[in-house]
């Protein structure tokens, strides 16, 4: 019989973001930029603009708190008009998604554009916190 493991999902999850936050502050002593923004968003439509570099790739890495009932997106734009949505992937290691309605953390792995967002695309009720820290390099 397999013994299972005395860890609980959101243990994994948190040490699984204490090695992502490692590999971005270890590329950031090698030369990369970082970058931090938090925004409550609690209304459909809200969002988050991150300006991004044309020369650069970055990593996104989103984490969502707060209590709320609706749907947030990340998108990106290459002309600053038509916004696509990017799949985000959950530190669990668990199967991409391209909208999330719960809490969690999540990596948008190299986006190059003219501006990314996090936007509110359904909304009922509450408030949900979001942080972005990226990674940029050249």
């Amino acid at each position: 019989m397999k013994r299972r493991s005395p860890c609980t999902r959101s243990e994994h999850e948190l040490r699984r973001l204490a090695q992502v936050f490692e590999e971005v502050d270890r590329t950031r002593r090698e030369g990369g930029e970082e970058v931090n923004s938090q925004q409550t968003l609690a209304a459909l439509n809200a969002e988050m603009l991150l300006n991004l570099s044309n020369e650069a790739a970055e990593d996104l890495l989103i984490q969502i708190t707060g209590t709320f009932t609706g749907t947030l997106q990340t998108q990106i734009t290459a002309d600053g008009s038509t916004w696509v949505a990017v799949q985000m992937l959950p530190v669990d290691g668990s199967a991409g998604v391209t909208s999330v309605t719960a809490p969690g953390t999540w990596k948008v792995a190299a986006l190059a554009g003219a501006s990314a967002k996090v936007k509110m695309t359904a909304f009922t009720s509450g408030s949900a916190v979001v942080t972005v820290r990226s990674m940029r390099w050249t």
